[in-house]
């Protein structure tokens, strides 16, 4: 018998943790196939699609979280950041706009979606941070929320939600 190597999902965890969010989902499918069950490793196979740039997979793995599970929450909560790609933008245009005027709030917010879609978290944080620096109000606070959103993608645990957290609350305090 093989030696155990502990749990996959707790594997999947860590190496989100570090940024691998392609071992990670390898990870979590074993976790997965051992115990199909487990609403969490759904959860977190979603995080790992969406930090990958899954879009359709993370979505689907959301979907299949029952509402009774205590991780319905999470799972609606985390659905909501699908509602940025409204707001994708041509990548060459908004370039061009921020050499123009780096003060274009609108231009750095979709910049930020585009990022974060694609799953760069650190510079998607980035450029919201930038749109709440520039105006707190524009699209009713859509910074601040894109940021909240990334770090629920993330969890309170990576890296760069705690840097962005505290950058965050620099900004509104």
């Amino acid at each position: 018998l093989p030696a155990d190597e502990g749990d996959p999902y707790e594997h999947g965890l860590e190496s989100m943790k570090n940024g691998d969010y392609q071992l990670a989902l390898e990870h979590f499918q074993q976790a997965l196939l051992e115990n199909p069950e487990r609403a969490e490793i759904r959860l977190a196979m979603s995080r790992a699609a969406l930090a990958s740039g899954d879009l359709e997979s993370s979505k689907q793995l959301l979907d299949s979280i029952p509402a009774d599970s205590p991780e319905y929450l999470s799972a609606k909560n985390l659905k909501q950041l699908f509602v940025l790609a409204e707001f994708r933008g041509d990548e060459g245009m908004i370039t061009d706009r921020l050499k123009e005027d780096p003060r274009d709030v609108d231009a750095w917010y979709r910049q930020g979606v585009n990022q974060a879609l694609n799953g760069h978290f650190e510079p998607a944080c980035e450029s919201f941070l930038k749109v709440v620096s520039l105006d707190r109000s524009y699209e009713d606070d859509a910074g601040r929320r894109a940021l909240v959103l990334i770090f629920e993608v993330l969890g309170v645990e990576h890296e760069i939600t705690a840097l962005f957290r505290r950058t965050l609350a620099s900004y509104l305090f």
